[in-house]
């Protein structure tokens, strides 16, 4: 939620941004798009935009479906990740299949 607000926020300021700066531009000699031309880039956008929305609710969608899949014994270590290249997904694999021998030989240390 907080950061679909950063979002917009951010939106915000970009679009005022653009206001600001098109105020200072000098229009005279811009000769504007044809009607056919602009409702395309239009539909481009807006077609863009629902691809977008699409994707992203799927994804939640999917997310939530694998986790509610997944079921946690009450006594499970977590190992959180966030990846963009797939390494971080291999060290917190590589770190859960640790875990359980590191608890296992601190219990027995004690």
């Amino acid at each position: 939620m907080k950061a679909t607000v950063g979002q917009m926020i951010i939106g915000g300021l970009l679009f005022a941004a653009v206001v600001w700066f098109a105020r200072m531009h000098d229009f005279s000699g811009v000769h504007p798009s044809s009607l056919p031309r602009a409702g395309w880039a239009g539909a481009l956008g807006v077609a863009w935009v629902a691809m977008t929305a699409l994707l992203a609710r799927d994804k939640r969608d999917s997310v939530a479906t694998a986790d509610a899949a997944v079921a946690t014994p009450p006594d499970a270590i977590l190992v959180i990740h966030a990846s963009q290249t797939g390494f971080a997904s291999d060290v917190a694999v590589r770190t859960a299949e640790l875990l359980p021998a590191a608890v296992v030989s601190s219990i027995c240390a004690t």
